[in-house]
């Protein structure tokens, strides 16, 4: 019963706000919590779990989303760095995130603009495809209704250790499961990142270590929303990408063999996607 309803609500939401054209702009915070392991006699406790603490300070940003019912452009939104805020210098350069991303669903095309050690590159492939499990389960996010939606996937994982002064990557294939709350009060089949394929705008992700929560939500503003792609950078395809990405890191392990922490340390991290 509570499906027939939220289909009837999907349909007279949809009726009601198509020839509005909904298009609007919304603003994610994200957080994420790092696999990041640190083992020394030379650094105290306190000290490893302050370092910890601001490894995830260093993940806390905000997302600026601009979407119109086919296209989407979601976008890194700058800001200054604190005073005693982590630095993670070199070592952010092997994230490789994007910044940057252009998603348009009528052609099934995305675009990612991703700055790995120094080097730019325009990104391009096409979204990810979702086999959601719908569920019945609901809550509000701000004044949206959301219902949650579920997906696991197998994800390629790459963890880095410094152990005696050695550096080493290991490559294992994992199970990750996706959680996704997504409002039919606004019917445009898209969201934050790579996250799109619901009856409604995600507003809420759970991936892993990953959450991004919508903070606010501006529909039909006066000023167009005009998603754009990214212009910068070298343009590549995943395939290329990945390549250029696996052999960079190995460049990496090789120049750092020899150099660590001493006898008896250790120094873990899994690199995110």
């Amino acid at each position: 019963m509570r499906i027939f309803f939220l289909a009837l609500c999907l349909l007279a939401t949809g009726f009601f706000l198509r020839g509005q054209a909904v298009s609007g702009i919304v603003v994610y915070q994200s957080a994420r919590q790092t696999d990041f392991e640190l083992k020394s006699q030379e650094v105290a406790p306190a000290q490893k779990k302050q370092i910890k603490q601001m490894m995830q300070q260093y993940f806390q940003k905000e997302y600026t989303l601009r979407f119109t019912p086919t296209e989407s452009y979601y976008r890194e939104q700058e800001k200054l760095q604190k005073e005693g805020q982590l630095n993670l210098g070199g070592f952010a350069g092997m994230f490789g995130s994007s910044s940057e991303r252009y998603k348009n669903l009528s052609t099934d095309t995305t675009i990612a603009y991703r700055e790995f050690f120094s080097r730019k590159f325009r990104v391009g492939s096409k979204p990810p495809s979702y086999q959601w499990k719908l569920t019945q389960e609901q809550k509000s996010i701000g004044r949206y209704t959301c219902y949650k939606a579920t997906i696991e996937k197998e994800v390629e994982r790459q963890t880095m250790t410094m152990r005696d002064n050695e550096l080493s990557d290991t490559t294992v294939i994992d199970t990750q499961r996706i959680e996704a709350w997504y409002t039919p009060q606004i019917p445009v089949s898209n969201g934050p990142s790579i996250y799109h394929g619901l009856p409604g705008l995600i507003l809420e992700v759970h991936d892993d270590g990953l959450t991004l929560l919508a903070k606010s939500v501006t529909l039909n503003p006066k000023e167009p929303v005009a998603p754009t792609p990214p212009s910068e950078g070298k343009p590549v395809t995943e395939a290329e990408y990945n390549t250029i990405r696996k052999k960079k890191l190995q460049e990496m392990k090789e120049m750092y063999q020899g150099q660590g922490g001493g006898k008896g340390s250790r120094m873990k991290f899994t690199i995110p996607d």
